[in-house]
């Protein structure tokens, strides 16, 4: 399956019906993690690809590392990150 171009100025409704159902189908011939983003909801998928143009290539890959290495120390240490907003306290498995 083939991706129609896209870009930031692409509205939710044209993306649900033009990038989505692509992009569904595509992942489904693969194998990925449950927390992939093609997993989360249609509005955070469109928000993400909408978004990204606004950095480079090189800053993205470096951010995405950041990310990739701050979750796998808090992964490995044990560390408890609420959640904002709520009561999540009673959530803690590290309580």
């Amino acid at each position: 399956a083939k991706l129609p171009k896209f870009s930031n100025t692409m509205d939710y409704g044209w993306f649900s019906k033009n990038i989505h159902p692509n992009l569904t189908g595509l992942v489904a011939t693969m194998t990925m993690p449950k927390d992939f983003l093609i997993n989360k909801h249609p509005f955070v998928i469109y928000n993400s690809i909408r978004n990204c143009g606004r950095f480079s290539y090189p800053v993205l890959i470096g951010y995405l590392d950041d990310l990739l290495g701050i979750d796998q120390v808090v992964i490995v240490n044990g560390i408890y990150v609420p959640c904002q907003g709520g009561n999540s306290e009673k959530n803690n498995p590290y309580r």
